[in-house]
C-alpha cells in the first residue's frame, strides 16, 4: 500500500535547503516515522525531500490531489518536550484560522494520532535573509518587504497573539513576488511582556538589517528604523498597521 511505499522511500529522499533553516538532529528509528507515513498516505502527499529538525519533520510534498507542492510539518513521534509539542499545536491552530495574502496558507491542519501538523502551500522563493546575504538591498524594496512583514504581523495580532523571535528568515517570497511570513512556531498570546511592541521592535530590526550597505537611506525610512526601536516601547508605533 502507499504507506509501505513511502515508509521504504523517505529516508532516502534529499534533503532539501529550503527546509534546512534550523540544525537537523541525528536521524530517526524507523518506528517513530510512522505518523508521517500514514499523514502522508492519508492526505496522498508524495515527498520529495525531507529534514528532522529538533521539534518535528519538515517535508517537501506533491500533493496529488491538488497537483502542487506543498511543505508538511509534522511533531517528532515521541518528543520529550511537551512546550515544543505545543508551540507546533498553536502554529497550526494560527495558520487554519488566518487567512491573509503575507501570512503562508494553510492548506490542511490538524493531528495525525497525538501528533500535531500543518500542510502549506510550498514558496519557492528566497527568504529575506537569504536576499540580504546576497547584497546591499535596496531601500524600496527593503521598505517594501518590511511594510508586507507588518502586514503580516497585525493579522496574528488580530488574532490575538505575537509572533515573537520575528527575524529576516521568517520571510519568504513568493512565486507572485509577495513576500509571506512563514513561521509561527513562537507565536504567543498577547500578555504582560508579550506585547505588540515587541513585535514592532522586531520589526524594525530587520528593517535597518535590510538597509545596511547602503550609502545614502532617507530620512523617511530612518525615522521609521528609530520609532520602530526605540528603548522605550511606549515610543514605537503602536501597531505593525501604523508602521
Amino acid at each position: 500500500n502507499m504507506a509501505h511505499q513511502l515508509r521504504r522511500a523517505l529516508p532516502g529522499l534529499p534533503q532539501p535547503l529550503r527546509l534546512a533553516r534550523p540544525t537537523a538532529q541525528q536521524g530517526p528509528r524507523p518506528d517513530e516515522l510512522d505518523p508521517l507515513f500514514m499523514l502522508l498516505a492519508r492526505r496522498r502527499l508524495i515527498p520529495l525531500s525531507w529534514r528532522k529538525l529538533a521539534d518535528s519533520y519538515l517535508v517537501e510534498a506533491r500533493d496529488e490531489r491538488l497537483g502542487a507542492r506543498v511543505a508538511v510539518r509534522m511533531a517528532c513521534a515521541g518528543d520529550e518536550h511537551p512546550e515544543r509539542r505545543e508551540r507546533l499545536e498553536l502554529e497550526a491552530t494560527l495558520l487554519g484560522g488566518i487567512v491573509h495574502p503575507n501570512v503562508v496558507r494553510a492548506i490542511g491542519v490538524g493531528q495525525c494520532g497525538d501528533d500535531p501538523y500543518t500542510v502549506t502551500e510550498w514558496l519557492e522563493g528566497e527568504s529575506l535573509a537569504e536576499r540580504i546575504a546576497r547584497g546591499p538591498v535596496r531601500p524600496a524594496e527593503a521598505a517594501a518587504a518590511i511594510a508586507q512583514l507588518c502586514d503580516a504581523l497585525h493579522a496574528v495580532h488580530a488574532a490575538g497573539h505575537a509572533v515573537c523571535r520575528v527575524d529576516a528568515s521568517k520571510l519568504v517570497r513568493a512565486g507572485d513576488g509577495r513576500w509571506k511570513l512563514v513561521d509561527l512556531t513562537h507565536a504567543a498570546r498577547l500578555h504582560g511582556g508579550t506585547t505588540v511592541a515587541s513585535d514592532v521592535h522586531a520589526a524594525g530590526t530587520v528593517l535597518s538589517e535590510a538597509l545596511a550597505g547602503q550609502a545614502t537611506v532617507s530620512e523617511a525610512l530612518q525615522s521609521i528604523v528609530r520609532s520602530a526601536i526605540a528603548t522605550d516601547p511606549a515610543d514605537r508605533f503602536s501597531s505593525a498597521r501604523r508602521m
